[in-house]
């Protein structure tokens, strides 16, 4: 085996690694992105007294609106 040889197995062995590791980075990145993130305190309760409040007033104005049509 001459040195050309050698210095080109061992810089496909380096490029190997480092694209395989890319693959992985990215890959793991992607299945982050799918999970929800998880709230510094645990499995917190959400505050969902907003969106509460919202959905209340969506039911009332369609309750108003479908009796105004009758």
């Amino acid at each position: 085996m001459n040195m050309n040889q050698l210095a080109n197995m061992i810089m496909r062995m380096f490029i190997r690694k480092a694209v395989n590791k890319g693959m992985n980075v990215g890959i793991n990145k992607v299945g982050q992105m799918r999970r929800p993130k998880k709230t510094a305190g645990g499995n917190a309760p959400r505050d969902t007294s907003e969106r509460d409040r919202i959905r209340a007033e969506r039911r009332a104005r369609r309750a108003a609106e479908e009796q105004r049509s009758d």
